[in-house]
């Protein structure tokens, strides 16, 4: 779902230019055959010259009927999302399920019972508590169970890549993840008309790049083609560090993003400028020179472009004072939340890991081992290994599967010490 639009035109502008680079040519040189048969004068930039301003007016009558006018607000507080899977929340926090979202389901079943995780030998396996998962749990959960488990009782975790990549099955799960949050929570036509403009605004760039510097080809159709793609590239960066609130989004990852986007499209810019300048086009120079600050402006204003519903803005804010509450949650707090609930760190674990903030929470659980000594076993949680196995679909690609390699996932009891 992220920017699918943008990388959709990304592929499209490389496979067709790897495909077909020739043919372009001669249908540039052909459709300035045309022009020039038409007209002593090449019309052509004035054309598109037009149609960019007119697009450029329904973009800002866009932008201003859809900026968002109010932050998301967030307070610091453990509320947690019982009424959201992690995989959920994770697609919600950064707009795209990935392998973190479904292996933590992993843990949220260990959590509330259905499955343990442990180690034989030195291999990892999970088994099967329950026979099938309760009714209230979602379809895409009963589907991912069931493929994992099938008619077994136990499976290592080196071969849950293998059942779940020989179909579509993964595929299917994140599209009813997808659609279980994107419904309620994203407004689904302004993520695509924001992207649609800073496509068409990157097509004209292109096709204008292409057609000015059609006697220097192919020289001019590699750079437009290689300005355009790192325009794209750059642009789909800036909006999901400004549009999600990534697992671990920061002012850093904000600010490098921008200054590097500011500096591609300056040197973009420059090499336009400095190419047709030199040649003697300067009307084309300015032209182009236009259109970048145009793609500039495109960017930047679709950064401001409300993408979330009014719930899903307030599910984002409660989401991210949970997150920041697990990231700055003192030990007098914790040892309060354990008294009243003696598995939380079991509950809140999956949670933390879409968040990006299970190191943390995991931390914690150092802070009250004094008071509370038999919360967790101590060699459980010294051999808690976090890796990836890379798993493939065929729409969805490589994913990543979560581990948790520990000596038992077991159910704990809280006896405070005497």
């Amino acid at each position: 779902m992220k920017n699918a639009l943008l990388k959709s035109f990304f592929a499209l502008l490389v496979l067709c230019n790897i495909a077909f680079f020739g043919y372009i040519n001669n249908l540039l040189l052909d459709i300035k055959a045309v022009v020039l048969s038409l007209s002593n004068f090449d019309f052509m930039l004035v054309v598109l010259a037009v149609i960019c301003v007119v697009v450029l007016i329904c973009f800002l009558i866009y932008f201003f009927k859809h900026r968002d006018k109010k932050e998301i607000v967030t307070t610091v507080e453990f509320s947690s999302p019982d009424d959201m899977t992690p995989a959920e929340v994770g697609f919600l926090i950064d707009g795209v399920v990935d392998g973190s979202d479904i292996s933590s389901m992993l843990v949220y079943w260990a959590g509330k019972k259905y499955l343990a995780i442990s180690k034989d030998k030195k291999k990892q396996k999970i088994t099967k508590l329950v026979e099938n998962l309760p009714d209230e749990a979602r379809d895409y959960e009963k589907i991912l169970f069931n493929k994992i488990f099938g008619s077994n009782k136990e499976v290592f975790v080196k071969d849950i890549s293998k059942k779940l990549g020989s179909d579509q099955t993964v595929a299917n799960i994140v599209k009813s993840i997808e659609k279980n949050v994107g419904d309620k929570y994203f407004d689904s036509r302004t993520i695509t008309y924001r992207q649609f403009y800073i496509c068409f605004f990157a097509a004209i760039f292109y096709f204008s790049v292409s057609y000015c510097g059609i006697l220097f080809y192919p020289i001019s159709g590699i750079f437009a083609t290689v300005a355009t793609g790192l325009f794209i590239l750059c642009a789909d960066w800036v909006l999901n560090y400004y549009d999600y609130r990534h697992k671990n989004n920061s002012f850093k990852g904000r600010l490098v993003s921008f200054i590097f986007f500011l500096i591609l499209i300056g040197a973009i810019a420059a090499a336009c400028m400095v190419l047709f300048i030199m040649i003697g086009y300067y009307f084309e120079a300015f032209f182009l020179l236009a259109i970048c600050v145009v793609m500039l402006f495109s960017v930047l204003l679709s950064r401001k472009i409300q993408i979330y519903t009014k719930d899903g803005k307030d599910k984002l804010g409660k989401i991210i004072g949970f997150k920041e509450f697990i990231d700055t949650a003192e030990a007098d707090r914790i040892k309060m939340m354990v008294e009243k609930n003696p598995n939380i760190y079991y509950d809140v674990l999956p949670y933390a890991y879409v968040l990006g903030v299970s190191d943390k929470w995991i931390k914690n659980l150092d802070i009250i081992q004094n008071d509370y000594p038999n919360i967790v076993d101590k060699k459980m949680l010294s051999s808690l290994i976090v890796y990836s196995i890379l798993l493939s679909t065929t729409s969805v690609g490589i994913l990543n599967i979560l581990n948790i390699a520990s000596s038992g996932f077991k159910s704990v009891f809280l006896r405070k010490k005497k």
